[in-house]
């Protein structure tokens, strides 16, 4: 008697099964930003013509994600310049294992989320001043010239680059687009540029208060 046979441990497929089962995966869509991005982290930490496409493709995206996050036009505005600005300080270090606006879309979130934190502690700083001031009215303003003076001992200490984007600013209180002109940039490499010389006359300033 013939024994039966066993059966076979693999599965037979149609034609069309195997046709399918043959076929290559789809090989992942290719970043469309990966070149800018690797042009960028060559000319960075210089000008760099390829990081300014890079904010002018992504920008409106980025606003309209902060506006749905913290409401207010002027500080989804403020939240997108502190979104391309830790892009600029983080994108030496960023590695192309990721499309890039995934990465950015993490960078908006987490921005989003501090300046959400400095708006309720800002508040609450507010909430604190007010109470205070009820309590306690507060002593006569400085003189005008005092003021002045302050500021210029601020100014004197500024970096060069800085000192020209802050004074265009707020003294000469110029529009971006002339401070951008003057400065031979993009009008966003002059937000930012104001906004880094903002961020060191403040903390200048803080010091001479506290150094008195």
């Amino acid at each position: 008697m013939t024994a039966a046979l066993a059966p076979s441990s693999h599965t037979l497929h149609t034609p069309e099964e195997a046709r399918h089962a043959r076929a290559p995966r789809p090989a992942p869509a290719a970043d469309p930003d990966a070149a800018l991005v690797a042009c960028a982290q060559r000319e960075l930490p210089g000008p760099s013509p390829a990081f300014e496409k890079l904010v002018a493709r992504h920008r409106a995206r980025v606003e309209r994600r902060a506006a749905a996050v913290l409401g207010a036009r002027q500080d989804a505005e403020d939240a997108a310049q502190d979104v391309f600005l830790n892009v600029f300080r983080a994108l030496p270090r960023y590695e192309q294992r990721q499309p890039f606006a995934h990465w950015l879309e993490r960078i908006v979130t987490n921005t989003c989320r501090m300046h959400l934190r400095s708006r309720r502690r800002h508040d609450r700083r507010m909430r604190a001043v007010a109470l205070e001031q009820l309590c306690n009215p507060p002593a006569p303003a400085r003189p005008a010239a005092d003021a002045r003076r302050d500021v210029a001992r601020v100014c004197a200490r500024l970096s060069d680059v800085n000192r020209t984007a802050f004074v265009l600013r707020a003294g000469a209180e110029l529009p971006y687009g002339d401070i951008a002109e003057k400065l031979g940039i993009s009008e966003s490499a002059a937000k930012m540029r104001v906004r880094r010389a903002q961020g060191e006359a403040l903390r200048l300033a803080h010091e001479s208060l506290r150094d008195g």
